[in-house]
């Protein structure tokens, strides 16, 4: 593969009048359906965790249940009020989707086709339930769309970006590292490589390492043994 350019896209509007109740449909599926279902074992162990606060958990990083702690907070101590956070989250999700198809030139249509995504079980199932997967969801979308900004319309600052929700996604859930070795690989192989000596792409990795750097800490002190409360509340 040569040095050439990033191929470039024409990038139309944003098809608001299609993404938009896509959106809110998904959206408004989740609050309708909050109150079914009881609490499933993630989200009381979430729970559990939102009362006990730390800067990481024996298993993952804290993100989740801050969202959650700051949802109880709000809204009061009870099922609805932990899964309000990721109905919207999922809207987002579905606006996200459809503007990595507009990044590539995608019209209504394609954009309508990206957005519907998020009514496939997968999602609607994880957001639902108030897993880490809401979220990582939101995370891997970003970055996607935004190191695409940066390789299709010549747009360089975008990886600081890409590396600042990186960051927030590390404070979430780990599995992202494997998205942005994914781009490496991708900007090794088929390139363009030239991308590998911009300093804004350093400075998004910069960000992403220090946003995941006080997880990293925390496991460290505590020799990646974390912690957790030991007793699960009760049901409500």
């Amino acid at each position: 593969m040569d040095e050439s350019d990033a191929p470039q896209s024409v990038r139309r509007r944003m098809a608001w009048s299609v993404v938009g109740p896509i959106a809110g449909v998904a959206t408004a599926l989740l609050l309708l359906f909050a109150p079914t279902y009881g609490y499933h074992r993630d989200e009381l162990y979430f729970r559990l965790l939102a009362t006990h606060p730390q800067w990481g958990y024996v298993d993952q990083p804290p993100l989740t249940p801050m969202v959650d702690r700051v949802a109880i907070a709000l809204f009061g101590d009870h099922l609805v009020a932990m899964r309000l956070p990721w109905a919207f989250a999922l809207g987002a999700a579905a606006v996200l989707a459809a503007a990595v198809a507009r990044e590539v030139g995608g019209g209504a249509f394609a954009q309508g086709l990206a957005a519907s995504g998020v009514l496939s079980a997968y999602p609607l199932s994880a957001a639902h339930v108030g897993s880490t997967a809401a979220l990582d969801l939101l995370v891997w979308l970003g970055v996607i769309l935004l190191a695409m900004r940066a390789l299709l319309h010549d747009h360089p600052h975008a990886w600081l970006g890409a590396g600042l929700v990186a960051g927030v996604g590390l404070y979430n859930k780990h599995l992202v590292v494997l998205l942005l070795l994914c781009l490496a690989a991708g900007l090794l192989i088929a390139g363009p490589r030239r991308v590998l000596r911009s300093p804004w792409l350093w400075g998004g990795v910069a960000i992403a390492l220090v946003g995941g750097l006080p997880n990293l800490i925390y496991q460290v002190a505590n020799g990646f043994r974390g912690s957790c409360a030991p007793t699960a509340p009760a049901h409500r």
